[in-house]
Parts: C-alpha cells; sequence; structure tokens
C-alpha cells in the first residue's frame, strides 16, 4: 500500500509540473504586432502643377456709330464747290469670335488640413495657381464708301479676354487603405479676367477729292480698353494620393469649375467729331458700348505633392 501511495503521489507531481510548464510557455508565446495604419491627419502644404482647358463662349451685341458729317470739294461735284454729307447714316457694328487659346499650363500651391476618423478622412483644401488662357475677338462694323468721294468710312477692333490667376477654397472627403487615399472635393473657385480691346474709326478722302479749307473733318481715331473682373464659380473633383514617404505624399486630381455666363463689358466705341470749324458748333457723334456675354467653364489635371507637418 505505501508503494501505491508513493507511486500515486509521484505520478501527481510530474502531472502538475507538466502543467506548470505549459502554462509557462503559453505566457511566453506573443502574437505578431499589427502595423498601425498611416495617419493622414494634421497640417499640410504642397505644390502643385498641371494643365487646363477653358471651354469658353463669347457672345457679344452693341451698338457701332452713325456716320458722322462730313465735307469736301471735288468730283462729282464742281471743283470749287463744297458738298456737305449729314451724319444722319447709321453703322451697327457686330462683335465675332476670333482664336480660342484654350489650353495652359498651370501651377502653384496649397494648404490644408486633414481630420481623419478610422478610415475615413475629410477636410479643407485651399489653393492658388497662374496660368494664361483666353479668347481673341474681332469687331467689324460696316463702311460706308461714297465712290468717288471717300476711300472708307468705318469701324474695326479687336480685344482678348484672359484668365491668369485662379483659385479654389475645398472641402475635401475621402477613404484609406493605409498610404492610399481615395476622395472627392468641391468648393467655391474664383479667377481673375482681363478684358483688353481697341477700336479704330478710319476716315479717308479719295485722290482728287480735297476738304474744305478751315473745315474739320472726322480723321482716324482709336479707344483702348484694359480692365479686370473677378469670377466666382463652383469646383467639382476628385483624386488620390500615396504617402510613399512618412511625411511625403504624391497624387493626381481632376476638377472642373462652373463659372456661368457673365455680362462683361468690352469697351467703347470712338466719339468722332466733325464740322468744327467754319463757325459751326462741332457735331459729334457718340460711341457705343459694347457688351459680351461670356462663359468661362473649365477642366484641369494636375500632379500634387504635400509635405505633412506631423
Amino acid at each position: 500500500m505505501g508503494n501505491s501511495v508513493t507511486a500515486t503521489f509521484t505520478t501527481g507531481a510530474l502531472l502538475a509540473g507538466a502543467v506548470v510548464a505549459s502554462a509557462a510557455d503559453l505566457r511566453v508565446y506573443k502574437a505578431p504586432p499589427v502595423a498601425p495604419i498611416y495617419d493622414w491627419s494634421g497640417f499640410y502644404v504642397g505644390v502643385n502643377a498641371g494643365g487646363v482647358w477653358d471651354r469658353g463662349s463669347l457672345d457679344a451685341s452693341g451698338s457701332g456709330f452713325s456716320l458722322p458729317p462730313f465735307a469736301f470739294i471735288g468730283p462729282p461735284i464742281p471743283p470749287g464747290v463744297p458738298t456737305f454729307v449729314p451724319g444722319t447714316i447709321p453703322l451697327p457694328g457686330t462683335v465675332t469670335r476670333g482664336s480660342d487659346r484654350r489650353a495652359s499650363f498651370l501651377g502653384g500651391g496649397q494648404i490644408g488640413y486633414n481630420w481623419q476618423s478610422g478610415r475615413w478622412v475629410y477636410g479643407l483644401d485651399g489653393q492658388i495657381q497662374g496660368l494664361k488662357t483666353g479668347k481673341d475677338f474681332i469687331f467689324t462694323g460696316p463702311s460706308f464708301i461714297l465712290p468717288g468721294v471717300n476711300i472708307a468710312d468705318g469701324l474695326t477692333g479687336n480685344g482678348t479676354l484672359e484668365r491668369d490667376i485662379q483659385a479654389a477654397l475645398r472641402g475635401r472627403l475621402g477613404y484609406t487603405w493605409d498610404r492610399l487615399l481615395l476622395y472627392g472635393t468641391s468648393g467655391v473657385a474664383f479667377t481673375r479676367l482681363k478684358a483688353n480691346a481697341a477700336y479704330t474709326y478710319a476716315f479717308g478722302l479719295a485722290p482728287g477729292v480735297a476738304p474744305v479749307a478751315a473745315l474739320s473733318n472726322p480723321s482716324t481715331t482709336t479707344t483702348a480698353l484694359n480692365t479686370s473682373m473677378t469670377l466666382t464659380g463652383l469646383v467639382l473633383g476628385g483624386g488620390f494620393e500615396y504617402a510613399f514617404w512618412k511625411n511625403v505624399s504624391l497624387g493626381f486630381e481632376y476638377a472642373h469649375t462652373f463659372y456661368g455666363r457673365r455680362d462683361i463689358a468690352l469697351g467703347a466705341t470712338p466719339t468722332i467729331q466733325s464740322l468744327a470749324g467754319f463757325g459751326l458748333p462741332p457735331i459729334v457723334t457718340p460711341g457705343g458700348a459694347l457688351v459680351g456675354n461670356y462663359r468661362p467653364d473649365t477642366d484641369e489635371v494636375v500632379v500634387r505633392l504635400n509635405w505633412h507637418l506631423k
């Protein structure tokens, strides 16, 4: 019996030792660490470069001018007999589209802030860019030609509408797969539109036709327009970024901006004076205002490089 008790005790001790050893082994084993998700939150600053395409359309209207009065001596009237042409003939003008400068390189910078909740990333982004796109237009007015008397009596002009800077303030919402971020964006956009134009009134008498002494006929005159204005629109877009280093990400973005149709002042045609002298008060033909209706919708693609301030 003593031997049985001893054997039982020995067996129990061995089993207990085995359990303790197994437990010790379990405590030593550790699961492999889980790699942390890349943190997109915080401030960032960066640069961008790419291309922009304008799809602007210009519809314009306006008055031309009335034929100013003038006087001459010569054929077909007998020499020495002055002839007066009254300024009562209206000569309306039209604006036609010229060439388009639709595509342009653009580049600039951006600054923003991200918040992150799980895999969702949202934030604010502001950017400013320089570019050079635009549209040329031509003004043509029909010439008044009196056979054998005047060479031409007409008005011509040309001008440009040009964008040279744009900016945007947008919100962003995206989803991240660790270092890859896909996002959409929308907000308000601003651009500066510069308008330049020059209008020339040309007048000339035919060979053999002389002006009346001491009497002022119309002459060649020019008026110019050089102004700028700010347009505001809605921008929508989307893109992706990849964080290839701890604090640096590289991305690609597309955006479309709707500026809508806007009335643009294109200047005024020259004011013309005639018959000023000979004891008579000057007779003035006022110039006419020209107005364009412009819609510069744009598409752009840019590469963005961001430094995350962590």
